[in-house]
């Protein structure tokens, strides 16, 4: 039955996700993902120093033109170093990495994030959400602008030193027997602001090849700045921008957030600067990826693929790579309806297995034990004294997860409120509370007695003498003496080989109990049988405990 979860497991579409936020000078950092939300305050300067050093060692490996033994070292360190600014307490799972941010941090390359025995840009599709004013705002057909591109645009903008690598990447795209069947290219060269303003209407995906700036481009012959696009009602599924710096979307002057603000559903450029070796590789290797039906981040996911596969793992080149896509975009690539229904599949899967579990589980009367200690129920024993709560708190606990693992001061509702935050993660109301604090429900203390170790007079469930949690010792001593049989101090049965409180004991220490967990159980025949009291008032104390429902604060009166 395990190899059922991890099938299902792994046919789920996990999603990883990163919020880097401006809030008036201060920056906020919120990761989600299945396990739960974190989010807290960081400091700016790290980041910076982080982006100084990253820009210098990806213009040494682009001079260089390979990844070596040394960068390769190198690249890890930044790997490492990024992720010790933004993955406190996380690590990257799942297969799509999601990146939105509002500031100039845009430029951060998660892509080198550590995933799985690599970097994130290898393992998983990343799609950058750059938070900029709702792209319907324009006016327009959200469906035709957003929907399937009908063909290929390409426009070139020449110049002396990239000549030779523009009329090789134009040719490539133009001959590719895939792109010719599915997205018939064309090439405009030259227009002028009439035809860009019908064109802009068609529903074509663009492509962009030639020199640019983060803050210019030259489409057909125009040289377009940021106000000017602005100013566009596009209509346009993807736009690749093949250049040096397209991808530094911070800003309200940089191409990415204008092309989106006009209505364009995803934008594909890069965070440096990129050669024309390498820029004709991505190209091609991406518009393929997208006329044999992926989604943008999946297509640039292979052209990462491709451009690693030729000059290295890990090369700038590849990681320099990054998409852009407007929250309401959703690509209707042909394979969508193979995507919906694997996943609607893998959810038929997961329950199913559920199911299965629960009906031939060993042992567990019906309830799946999972990983972090919760059953199907999503019930979770308490591990010592002071968590111990009523049944009905314990019987609300919500269902977690599976395979997950989780502290041992997990919050028992933090699911919800995950769930909530990322339903709501632009209202500006993120919650700065951390999921993995200690439950803080209001619960009564647990009283001592002074001298009886079980004693009646006290309001709470449990009191013992000894106000420290118990500790894995006497746990060991307490589990020995169970397994053991001994007879009663009691002298009116001190003959016998097992009387009849130790075998009713150790039924009560092994059986399940709505009210009190394993320990506290332990902990109570641990007390009965040091009490100085005959077998006839040991038996009495222990049949109330175990008839004791947890209705009421205190225990059941002899």
């Amino acid at each position: 039955m395990k190899v059922f979860w991890v099938i299902a497991m792994l046919l789920a579409e996990n999603t990883f996700r990163i919020w880097l936020l401006d809030r008036q000078g201060t920056l906020e950092l919120v990761t989600s993902d299945s396990s739960g939300t974190l989010a807290r305050e960081i400091s700016a300067e790290p980041l910076y120093r982080f982006l100084r050093s990253w820009t210098a060692f990806s213009e040494h490996c682009m001079a260089m033109g390979r990844m070596s033994r040394k960068a390769d070292a190198e690249l890890k360190d930044l790997s490492l170093a990024l992720a010790g600014l933004l993955l406190v307490g996380k690590r990257v799972t799942g297969r799509r990495l999601e990146y939105s941010t509002d500031s100039e941090w845009s430029a951060l390359p998660v892509e080198i994030l550590p995933c799985r025995d690599g970097l994130a840009g290898q393992k998983m599709e990343i799609v950058r959400d750059l938070r900029i004013q709702s792209a319907s705002a324009n006016g327009g057909d959200s469906e035709a602008r957003h929907g399937k591109g009908s063909s290929l645009v390409i426009f070139p903008a020449p110049s002396k030193d990239l000549e030779a690598s523009l009329e090789e990447e134009v040719e490539a795209l133009s001959s590719s027997r895939f792109i010719q069947n599915r997205l018939r290219p064309s090439v405009k060269k030259r227009w002028n602001w009439s035809e860009l303003l019908r064109m802009s209407s068609n529903g074509d995906y663009w492509h962009f090849a030639g020199h640019a700036k983060a803050n210019r481009v030259s489409l057909g012959g125009l040289t377009l700045a940021p106000p000017d696009i602005r100013s566009l009602h596009l209509q346009v599924p993807v736009l690749f921008l093949n250049g040096c710096h397209t991808g530094i979307g911070g800003g309200a002057d940089s191409l990415v957030a204008a092309f989106l603000a006009a209505g364009v559903g995803a934008v594909v450029g890069y965070l440096g600067r990129i050669e024309g070796r390498y820029a004709s590789v991505a190209a091609l290797a991406f518009w393929e990826a997208m006329a044999r039906g992926n989604t943008p981040s999946m297509a640039l996911h292979k052209a990462r693929g491709e451009i690693e596969s030729r000059f290295g793992k890990g090369h700038p080149a590849s990681v320099f790579l990054v998409c852009y896509s407007s929250r309401k975009f959703a690509a209707k690539a042909p394979g969508i309806l193979r995507r919906v229904v694997l996943g609607v599949g893998a959810s038929a899967f997961l329950i199913l297995s559920l199911a299965l579990l629960a009906n031939t589980w060993p042992g567990n009367s019906g309830n799946i034990v999972l990983s972090d200690g919760v059953d199907s129920k999503g019930s979770r024993p308490p591990e010592n004294a002071s968590d111990i709560q009523s049944s009905n708190t314990v019987s609300q606990r919500r269902f977690r997860t599976p395979m997950v693992k989780r502290g041992p001061q997990a919050s028992a509702d933090d699911g919800k409120e995950a769930e909530e935050f990322v339903q709501k993660p632009l209202a500006g109301r993120l919650q700065r509370e951390e999921l993995n604090s200690g439950d803080e429900s209001s619960t009564e203390s647990i009283s001592h007695a002074d001298a009886d170790p079980i004693s009646h007079s006290d309001a709470d469930p449990i009191s013992h003498s000894d106000p420290d949690p118990i500790s894995h010792a006497e746990t060991e001593t307490i589990s020995k003496a169970d397994s053991e049989t001994t007879g009663s101090t009691d002298p009116e049965v001190k003959g016998n080989a097992e009387s009849e409180f130790e075998i009713l004991g150790r039924t009560f220490v092994k059986s399940d109990h709505p009210f009190y967990s394993a320990t506290a159980r332990k902990r109570i025949l641990e007390g009965l049988r040091k009490l100085d009291a005959t077998e006839t008032e040991k038996l009495v104390r222990l049949r109330s405990h175990m008839l004791a429902d947890g209705a009421s604060d205190r225990r059941p009166e002899e």
